[in-house]
């Protein structure tokens, strides 16, 4: 039994994961969300700079360097991009353990298992996005005291990173991740069903 819920469990993660990494990488996404977010406005900040600097922030959680070097953030925005660079890293570090389990349990990775999992995630999805979309706010905070030990995540209205990174932006990267495992976890579903 034990072993069953670790595979299903396994499968749950190699569903969120991999979207994230995908949705964390897509040039064209920040690209989109400038424009629908009239960032322009937000932040002041041509679109061509705005892509260039998400491109480095995003880049940094996947380079050997502990600090993001760019000038314009202050000291405890870099010490936040680092606990993120640290999630980040983590997360995948457990995407590979994943990987590593289902070649271990590859011939225990029935329908029955696959579809669990994606009952799972779709759960999961509609609890979050149940709560967030009643309050994002606060889904938002609570997200932020679950993943970091300190308040850096409490950044001025000012500062480059929140700038850069409104909470509209991450709440519209949310319900995109959100929708993206939805669709996979159907998908997944309705094959395992045929």
């Amino acid at each position: 039994m034990i072993k069953k819920i670790l595979i299903i469990l396994i499968v749950f993660i190699l569903i969120l994961l991999p979207l994230f990494t995908i949705l964390l990488l897509n040039h064209l996404i920040f690209s989109y969300l400038y424009d629908k977010l009239d960032l322009k406005d937000y932040n002041n900040i041509e679109k061509k700079d705005y892509l260039n600097k998400v491109s480095q922030i995003v880049w940094y959680f996947f380079n050997n360097k502990p600090f993001l070097e760019m000038q314009e953030l202050s000291y405890i925005e870099k010490i936040h991009m680092k606990d993120v660079k640290t999630l980040i890293c983590f997360a995948l570090f457990v995407f590979i353990l994943s990987i590593m389990g289902i070649l271990i349990f590859k011939k225990q990775v029935d329908k029955l298992i696959m579809k669990q999992a994606s009952f799972i995630a779709l759960a999961i999805v509609a609890l979050i996005l149940t709560f967030s979309l009643t309050n994002f706010d606060s889904a938002f905070i609570i997200f932020h005291k679950i993943l970091f030990r300190n308040s850096f995540w409490l950044l001025d209205p000012s500062t480059l990173l929140i700038r850069l990174f409104p909470e509209t932006v991450f709440m519209n990267l949310a319900y995109v991740w959100f929708v993206s495992i939805t669709i996979l976890s159907i998908l997944i579903i309705f094959l395992v069903s045929m």
